[in-house]
């Protein structure tokens, strides 16, 4: 993430200095209108920092929930796909229909694991909803 490290006037020109991820460091002209409106604003209060940490948990519940249903929803029909596969495995002997279940059976694994690994995606939103509780937390018992 670039990072402002300093600033400038040159010619009523506001210039910022950022470094950037690389470790370049460069010059941005800051364009007047913009300038103006962070001198009218100023630095964002705690009431709209709260604000957007609480927008971001709402986010990101949303996208947990939406998530975790469509996984529920596609691990059922894969896990009935492949009980029908196993029976139907289990239930012949010709050679052409054992491949043939065999790999729907494979197909149906590689699916299954990438549910799993979305479910682990999904965990990793638990841990970032954590991450901003615990920073709204912090930021409201300062404020008491």
């Amino acid at each position: 993430m670039a990072k402002a490290i300093s600033w400038r006037l040159e010619d009523e020109k506001i210039i910022l200095a950022i470094i950037l991820d690389e470790g370049k460091e460069i010059d941005v002209e800051i364009p007047l209108d913009i300038y103006k409106e962070i001198l009218i604003e100023g630095p964002p209060s705690e009431e709209k920092q709260l604000r957007a940490i609480l927008d971001k948990v709402n986010e990101i519940q949303k996208k947990r929930v939406l998530n975790i249903g469509k996984i529920d929803e596609d691990l059922g029909e894969i896990i009935k796909k492949m009980g029908e596969a196993y029976d139907n495995l289990s239930g012949t002997s010709d050679r052409i229909e054992i491949l043939k279940y065999s790999a729907m059976i494979r197909t149906l694994a590689g699916q299954k694991a990438a549910l799993d690994t979305r479910r682990h995606l999904v965990r990793l939103l638990y841990q970032e909803e954590g991450k901003l509780r615990a920073q709204l937390a912090r930021m409201r018992s300062r404020g008491s």
